[in-house]
């Protein structure tokens, strides 16, 4: 049923893992940084 040759397909999953596995990592960091200005910028609003 599929159009795909069997290499074509394993090749296209290992692509697939690897870019999935780099959205893993940068997202948190994206995250912490975020975090991280936020509470600096609450830190400062506190303190004034």
């Amino acid at each position: 049923m599929s159009c795909c040759s069997l290499e074509y397909r394993k090749v296209v999953n290992e692509e697939e893992k690897k870019i999935n596995e780099k959205g893993k990592d940068t997202l948190p960091l994206f995250v912490k940084i975020i975090s991280l200005l936020i509470i600096a910028g609450a830190l400062g609003i506190a303190l004034i």
